[in-house]
């Protein structure tokens, strides 16, 4: 990931992270060749979404390739809180040569995993983007190299499963 989707990347989680509901936990991954967990599971308090912010300063595109099966599989091993599923925000610019192996993981984990896919900018894979918001339940938004981010990231291209 690099330029201006690393940016759009970023303003997308600030986003997400602004917009969270009082009352729930979140975390924060980074993945390319490997994932590291940039945040660990917290709750939503104004110091954590504070430490959340700032911590997105220090993200760059430096993690090599695209493999999202490790950490969709670290976040699906998770436990979530009881009674609820978790929301899965997962964005990329990357394509993939395992995408039936992820789309069947997040349906495999579809009780307890809703995931929200963004693909960013013209590498995204859209049969990925799309495959693994609809085998979750979730949502997906498509955001193309010329497309300006803007207060919403689900009015470029954005598709109910």
């Amino acid at each position: 990931m690099s330029g201006r989707c690393i940016n759009n990347a970023i303003k997308c989680m600030r986003l997400f992270i602004q917009s969270l509901p009082v009352g729930c936990r979140f975390s924060i991954l980074e993945f390319g060749s490997h994932f590291e967990t940039v945040l660990p599971p917290c709750d939503y308090t104004d110091e954590n979404v504070a430490n959340a912010m700032n911590l997105l300063d220090n993200i760059s595109a430096n993690m090599g390739g695209t493999n999202i099966l490790a950490p969709l599989q670290h976040v699906s091993d998770l436990q979530a809180s009881e009674g609820f599923v978790k929301q899965i925000f997962f964005l990329t610019d990357g394509e993939v040569d395992n995408s039936d192996i992820i789309c069947a993981t997040a349906q495999k984990n579809r009780s307890t995993n809703r995931i929200f896919s963004i693909g960013l900018g013209s590498g995204a894979d859209p049969g990925l983007i799309k495959g693994m918001a609809r085998k979750s339940g979730g949502n997906y938004a498509i955001i193309g190299d010329n497309d300006n981010m803007n207060e919403n990231p689900q009015s470029s291209s954005s598709r109910s499963s």
